[in-house]
């Protein structure tokens, strides 16, 4: 287990400035501040990890935060945002309960081993897609156990090609990360 992490640990070292931006922070706070006036209110540490995701050029952010204080429900604000740059929002989570929360929120989602199965059936009928620009939220990460269900659906998302990686967890469960 230690030598998969290390290799996550290289890999997400090797994605600092190296993805793609999907915005800019000019574009982003205007925004917010539109968004918000027809939607949730965002307290100041989701604007700030709507920011951080969506103007990052590292290939993976991981947030963390306590329970229940929103992390999915701030994706809810980077969705329009990602629609309109034609980047295709995708949720993975360690069970379905999760992924029906960000379903609710419109982001196209399933549990990691459904997406692990998918990418499998991808890379061998060649249908992978590399062009897409995709973001993948990893919500609930701290339940995902290290070796089967987080470590190597991260490895296989970036050895795939797809950029760009958020993953979120509970401030007191986050020890697998």
């Amino acid at each position: 287990a230690v030598k998969l992490e290390t290799k996550v640990l290289t890999l997400a070292k090797n994605t600092i400035n190296n993805a793609y931006k999907f915005s800019n922070i000019n574009e982003v706070k205007p925004y917010l501040t539109a968004w918000q006036q027809n939607n949730t209110k965002l307290s100041a540490s989701q604007k700030s990890a709507v920011e951080k995701i969506t103007t990052t050029d590292n290939g993976l952010i991981l947030v963390n935060g306590l329970a229940g204080v929103g992390k999915t429900t701030m994706l809810s604000a980077i969705k329009p945002l990602a629609d309109n740059k034609g980047i295709k929002m995708i949720g993975l989570a360690p069970t379905n309960a999760a992924t029906n929360e960000l379903k609710e929120r419109g982001i196209e989602s399933c549990t990691l081993d459904s997406y692990l199965a998918q990418l499998v059936k991808s890379h061998r009928d060649k249908t992978i897609n590399r062009d897409q620009k995709t973001l993948v939220i990893l919500d609930e990460s701290s339940m995902a156990s290290t070796e089967k269900r987080l470590l190597k659906p991260i490895l296989t998302v970036i050895w795939r090609g797809v950029p760009f990686m958020a993953a979120m967890s509970d401030t007191f469960t986050a020890t697998a990360l």
